[in-house]
């Protein structure tokens, strides 16, 4: 540019956001989400009792969980784990579905920040395969995979490779229900996706956040009614977690008030067989914003189906103790499984070894034919474990490839006299340790004056007064 040449600056044209002139009220969203005063008076009292029960849950685990684990190398032949992140990281509520439903939408009513600039960016394209995080932070801004997976919390996702941390973004925002949950966005699905279009394993890494979700919520409207075979792949995995979803039709106001049963019902028995259950999923429809509903629409219906899903959401958020707990017992079943299952090969090995007999083709031999030896039968009949319960021989071929079979020590020969068995010490925490945490836990509540309530149609915690004031810190 030279000197003659005026000096010329761009200027970016605001956003402009229509605000409608009438939106429905929220106040319902506050107080059964528990952002309102009173549910802020509560949490003061619930939060330091939640926390040491989660702290005792952590050692709980180190004492009693890890060192079967780190014996019979669990990492090694599952995606789940325990850590911090896991015992005390914030409620998570995962949404999928098939692409422009709503789910972004339905995240800014929630944060009641619709029609702002701070909103979540909706109506976009089908992505190739973003998944996104939508946490609390002191100040608003975007993260790309490379630093939401160098966090904590979300550091294990980096074993689904660099494509995938490129698909990953985060949102920080600095809004009171994020303090609470936090909210992941699967890619929505598409059914006419080519082959090999996303470059990274897509359903482990659904799988890994499913694993972590204290609510799966699949967001349908009445246009992706049917369920094709990417969804279908989907909700396969949901099987086992169907008490944890909720199906939701939205833009339900758009479709005519006698054609609704026959919509909603269609979509209930279309996904009822693919989640395995006899029990149909729960479905509420609605239209999940602020935007008041078309005028023939049965309102009335609308608001109290709403209404029920955010005391489910409420009592997704208020449940995290138990929740942690219930993880930490699946968790600790699995890794007892898994020792006894090795434990299985292993005795098969020692039975079977003789003076001049190849250590080496021998565990192959056990190993690539373990119905030749019987060894999931005999699991089931010494130990009482399904055999349903159990990993396939698949994952155990890959397992021993990566560990020799004779070098695991038996179940028996890692007991010592000053700190016994550890199987023992997993099977008291099952049994009994979680169990009691949960008691000391409840009881802790009621006597501060908050009752550990499961119901449709309140808070999970559950104001009363206290016959008796209560003074001192609460131990575990």
């Amino acid at each position: 540019m030279t000197s003659a040449e005026p000096l010329r600056l761009t200027l970016k044209t605001p956003k402009i956001i229509l605000v409608p002139e009438a939106l429905r009220p929220r106040d319902h969203v506050e107080a059964i989400l528990g952002l309102d005063d009173a549910a802020r008076d509560v949490a003061r009292r619930t939060d330091p009792i939640s926390d040491a029960a989660l702290q005792e849950l952590k050692n709980i685990y180190g004492s009693s969980i890890r060192q079967l684990e780190t014996i019979y190398k669990y990492q090694d032949i599952s995606n789940r784990h325990m850590s911090d992140a896991e015992i005390f990281g914030p409620p998570l509520i995962l949404l999928l579905g098939p692409y422009s439903t709503g789910k972004s939408t339905f995240l800014n009513y929630l944060m009641n920040l619709e029609f702002t600039r701070r909103a979540l960016k909706t109506g976009a394209n089908p992505s190739h395969g973003v998944f996104r995080i939508i946490q609390y932070g002191s100040e608003d801004m975007e993260l790309d995979g490379t630093a939401l997976s160098a966090s904590n919390t979300f550091r294990s996702l980096q074993k689904f490779g660099q494509n995938f941390v490129d698909q990953l973004r985060g949102n920080v925002i600095n809004v009171p229900l994020l303090k609470k949950v936090t909210f992941v966005e699967a890619p929505g699905i598409l059914e006419m996706r080519r082959p090999g279009e996303r470059q990274y394993p897509f359903n482990d890494v659904l799988q890994w956040f499913i694993d972590r979700a204290d609510l799966v919520l699949a967001m349908f409207d009445y246009t992706k009614l049917d369920a094709g075979y990417e969804l279908e792949a989907v909700l396969d995995q949901l099987k086992g977690r169907e008490a944890q979803v909720r199906i939701l039709l939205n833009k339900a106001d758009q479709i005519p008030p006698e054609e609704l049963i026959k919509v909603q019902g269609s979509l209930f028995w279309n996904l009822s067989p693919l989640l395995g259950v006899s029990a149909p999923p729960t479905v509420y429809a609605g239209s999940f914003s602020s935007k008041p509903y078309r005028t023939s629409s049965p309102a009335k219906l609308f608001q109290a189906q709403e209404e029920a899903l955010f005391h489910d959401i409420a009592r997704a958020i208020n449940s995290r103790v138990e929740n942690r707990v219930a993880n930490a017992r699946r968790h600790a079943v699995r890794v007892r499984n898994h020792a006894q299952m090795v434990d299985s090969y292993l005795t098969t090995y020692n039975k079977n070894k003789g003076f001049l007999t190849s250590k080496h083709k021998l565990a192959e031999d056990i190993v690539e034919n373990p119905q030749a030896y019987n060894i999931y039968e005999g699991v089931s009949l010494l130990t009482n474990i399904s055999r349903y319960d159990l990993p396939d021989p698949e994952i155990y071929r890959d397992f021993f490839r990566l560990h020799n079979l004779y070098d695991f020590p038996s179940l028996k020969s890692s007991c010592s006299y000053l700190h016994g068995c550890p199987l023992d010490q997993i099977d008291r925490a099952i049994s009994s340790d979680m169990p009691d945490l949960l008691s000391r836990y409840r009881k802790l509540l009621t006597e501060a004056g908050v009752t550990p309530h499961l119901s449709q149609d309140a808070n999970i915690f559950v104001e009363r007064q206290p016959l008796t004031p209560t003074h001192g810190n609460k131990q575990f």
